[in-house]
């Protein structure tokens, strides 16, 4: 009598860098959620930088290209995908997103997972790129078998934006590791004032990012909700803007 072992599914995350950045945290975090015993997970880097390298479980295999540019990785992603065959690949940028579209030419088949990093009309809006790399990074989260919009907001302006039909797309917000913020919350130190409600906003100065329509919107919340504070988290640096309703 034979025994049936069913084999893991093998998925990948491609990220250009390890740096602090916020498409790089929501990889990890949707890397991290994700159980070993139901899957075999690697991550490739093409520069193996150490900002967020201590949130990789050690069960995950890491890969190095040591490539530091996407321009310059097209063939070791290649001979990696060629090798590993994975079932999966979990992209969240742009340009990593056109790079696997070349290379699917050259590797077995995959399933491409391409989440798209920001608000297409917003980066359009602000000339966030040109139009030939918008031209681009439509052609590669096209050749995705599943795009995912944080919002469904997000959804209908990618597909304007980018031309992508709404099958090839679905609505997942950005997961939050839960069990981290647990284990700070255990460390003996205190950033904000536990007697206000904080409100906290973290990542880059950016017109994109909509830090104005935040701050609006703020405003009007803190006639409803008063005691309030506002803080901005910017990279590594901790920028600390208070907005109190009567300063307004």
């Amino acid at each position: 009598m034979s025994i049936k072992i069913n084999k893991k599914k093998k998925i990948t995350f491609i990220l250009p860098h390890l740096n602090g950045g916020g498409a790089e945290r929501v990889c990890l975090n949707y890397l991290r959620k994700l159980k070993n015993n139901k899957f075999d997970i690697s991550l490739i880097v093409f520069d193996k930088t150490t900002d967020l390298i201590n949130l990789i479980p050690e069960d995950v295999e890491l890969i190095n290209l040591k490539t530091k540019r996407i321009s310059k990785s097209l063939l070791q992603l290649i001979k990696v995908l060629r090798k590993n065959k994975t079932d999966y690949v979990f992209t969240t940028h742009y340009t990593v997103a056109f790079l696997l579209s070349i290379v699917k030419l050259f590797t077995p088949r995959f399933t491409h997972l391409a989440r798209i990093p920001g608000s297409p009309k917003s980066e359009k809006k602000h000339n966030y790129y040109g139009i030939i790399k918008r031209y681009l990074f439509g052609i590669g989260l096209r050749s995705a078998q599943i795009s995912i919009a944080q919002t469904s907001e997000m959804l209908e302006e990618a597909t304007e934006v980018f031309k992508l039909k709404s099958k090839d797309c679905i609505v997942l917000s950005n997961p939050i590791d839960t069990l981290l913020i647990d284990e700070c919350m255990r460390e003996d130190f205190r950033l904000f004032n536990p007697e206000k409600y904080n409100i906290v906003a973290s990542g880059r100065l950016h017109p994109v990012k909509g830090y104005d329509i935040l701050i609006k919107a703020f405003s009007e919340f803190n006639k409803i909700q008063q005691n309030n504070h506002l803080y901005f988290l910017l990279y590594s640096f901790i920028i600390i803007m208070i907005y109190n309703i009567y300063k307004f």
